[in-house]
C-alpha cells in the first residue's frame, strides 16, 4: 500500500476523462453491501495504475479512508498476507497525518498477532482454499473429493494427516473469523465521522505469479472483507481467467472458482482515445526540448491509433517512434498516411506487418480499420488496397491502370484520389519502380530505426 500525499493535483493529466468513472465507483462503494469485492477490468497498458493513482489523490483530498496495495511490488513474497501487513505498516509510517494514532497502531498490532499463525503455518493456507470450495465441514473423503473435483490438487498430494487437521472441528473456521474481526477492528480505527467504510484498492494483480494471485484473493475473501471495507481489484480479467483455467484444468472450472470472489465485474471505459493519442503524439515531440509540433504529414496518426486495438501504452510507443523518425530520417515522414499505418501494424499487428516485409503480396489492413462508418475509412481502404496489389505493379501509370485493368479495378472514384495521395504519385515519379520497391524502401527505413530502439 502506498501513501499519496499530493492532494492538489488529482486528474490534471486525465486525458481519457476518467474522473467521472472514479466518482461513479465511489457511489458504488457508498451504496454497496459492506465487504463487497469488485473486479475492475482493463487490458495491459490501458491506464489502470494511472487511474488508481489519481483516484487515491482524490480520496486523499476528500480525507476519505483508503488503502492501496500494489500486488506486483510484493509478488516475491511467499505469503500475500504478510506482504499486505508489511504494506499497511509502511503506509502508517509514511502517512502519519492520516493514519498514525494509538488506536491505529494497536489495531494493526492486534491484527498482525492474529495473523501470525497464517504466516507461520502453511496448513492454514489450505483452510482458505477449502473455505473457497465450501468443503470445510465435510469428512476427509468429502474434502479430498472436493479438492480433486475442483482441480485444486490430485488426490495423493493432500495427506490424510493434513486433512484431518481441518476436519476435526471448526477451529480453523473460527480462527479465520477471528482474524477477519481483527482486520475489521483495524479498519474501524482509520475511519472518520464522515465515512464509515474504507476503500481498498488492489493494483497490478494480473502481473503476479498465479499462486500469489489466488492466495491473495482467498485472503481477501476469507480474512479481509468486512462490513467496513469495499475492495476494488484492478486487473486484466482475461489474464486472471487464463491463469485459473490452467490451475483448475478447464475454462469452466477456472471461471467457477473466480466467481466466488467478486460481487460484480466492472471495467474502465476506453473513452476519448483519439484525444489521448493526439496528446501522446504532441508530448513525444515536446520531449525533444525544441518545442516542435508533430509534422502535418502524420497528422492522421492519432485517429488511426484510436481506431486500432493497441493499448494506450502501445499508442505512446508509436508516437515516440515517430519522434525518432523525425530526428533521424525526417524525409521518411513524407510517406504520411502509409507510414502511419505501417507503424501501427508493426506495433500492434506484427503478423500482418510481416506480410508486408516479404517479397510476396501483402494482406492489407485488418478488418477493424475498414469500417465504412469510420472517418478514416477512405484512407484505410486506399492503403489496404495498395498493400494488396501485386508487388510487381509499376508505380508509373498506376492510377490509369486502376481505371482499366480488371485485376486491380475499383469502382469508388474517391479511392483513386486517396491512392494518389497515399503514394504521392506526382512526387514519386520513378519509371519502372514497382509497388514492392516502394513498400520495401519504407519498411527497410522503419526497421533500420527500429533496430536501435529498446
Amino acid at each position: 500500500m502506498t501513501a499519496v500525499n499530493d492532494q492538489s493535483h488529482a486528474w490534471q493529466n486525465d486525458r481519457l476523462n476518467r474522473q467521472p468513472t472514479a466518482d461513479l465507483f465511489e457511489k458504488i462503494a457508498d451504496n454497496s453491501q459492506g465487504g463487497s469485492v469488485y473486479l475492475i477490468h482493463a487490458g495491459f497498458g490501458m491506464g489502470k495504475s494511472f487511474f488508481v493513482g489519481e483516484w487515491c489523490k482524490q480520496l486523499e483530498a476528500q480525507k476519505r479512508p483508503y488503502l492501496r496495495f500494489d500486488a506486483w511490488k510484493h509478488d516475491f513474497s511467499t505469503q500475500p498476507l504478510a506482504a499486505l501487513l508489511s504494506s499497511i505498516q509502511s503506509q502508517i509510517r509514511k502517512d502519519s497525518d492520516r493514519l498514525e494514532s494509538r488506536a491505529v497502531a494497536g489495531a494493526i498490532k492486534k491484527f498482525a498477532s492474529k495473523a501470525a499463525p497464517v504466516l507461520l503455518k502453511g496448513g492454514v493456507r489450505v483452510t482458505a482454499r477449502l473455505l473457497s470450495l465450501g468443503a470445510i465441514d465435510g469428512e476427509i473423503d468429502t474434502i479430498r473429493e472436493a479438492l480433486v473435483q475442483e482441480g485444486v490438487s490430485s488426490a495423493d498430494s493432500i495427506t490424510d494427516e493434513l486433512l484431518s487437521a481441518f476436519s476435526e472441528s471448526r477451529y480453523q473456521v473460527d480462527f479465520h473469523e477471528g482474524l477477519k474481526g481483527s482486520f475489521s477492528d483495524f479498519i474501524s480505527s482509520i475511519l472518520t465521522e464522515d465515512f464509515d467504510r474504507a476503500i481498498v484498492l488492489i493494483d497490478e494483480l494480473d502481473r503476479c505469479r498465479p499462486q500469489f494471485v489466488f492466495e491473495l484473493l482467498e485472503d481477501i475473501k476469507h480474512i479481509l472483507t468486512s462490513e467496513n471495507t469495499i475492495f476494488f481489484i484492478f486487473c486484466d480479467l482475461d489474464v486472471l481467467e487464463s491463469q485459473a483455467s490452467k490451475i483448475f484444468g478447464s475454462k469452466e472450472g477456472g471461471e467457477k472458482y473466480l466467481s466466488k470472489f467478486f460481487n460484480l465485474k466492472l471495467q474502465l471505459p476506453d473513452t476519448n482515445r483519439s484525444q489521448f493519442c493526439k496528446n501522446a503524439l504532441a508530448d513525444a515531440f515536446l520531449a525533444t526540448g525544441a518545442d516542435r509540433k508533430p509534422p502535418f504529414e502524420i497528422g492522421k496518426l492519432p485517429d488511426i491509433l484510436a481506431q486500432s486495438s493497441l493499448s494506450l501504452r502501445q499508442c505512446i510507443e508509436v508516437a515516440k517512434f515517430t519522434q525518432l523518425i523525425d530526428a533521424c530520417d525526417r524525409d521518411l515522414l513524407q510517406e504520411g498516411i502509409l507510414l502511419c499505418y505501417l507503424l501501427v501494424l508493426r506495433e500492434g499487428y506484427p503478423d500482418v506487418y510481416r506480410t508486408h516485409q516479404s517479397a510476396h503480396q501483402g494482406t492489407g489492413l485488418p478488418s477493424r480499420f475498414l469500417d465504412p462508418r469510420q472517418d478514416t475509412f477512405q484512407m484505410a481502404n486506399a492503403v489496404s488496397h495498395l498493400l494488396r496489389l501485386d508487388r510487381g505493379t509499376e508505380i508509373d501509370g498506376l492510377i490509369e491502370r486502376l481505371e482499366h485493368d480488371d485485376t486491380v479495378r475499383v469502382n469508388d472514384p474517391s479511392l483513386y484520389h486517396m491512392l494518389r495521395h497515399v503514394i504521392k504519385i506526382d512526387r514519386f515519379w520513378r519509371p519502372r519502380e514497382t509497388i514492392g520497391d516502394f513498400i520495401d524502401q519504407i519498411v527497410g527505413r522503419i526497421e533500420r530505426l527500429g533496430s536501435i530502439r529498446m
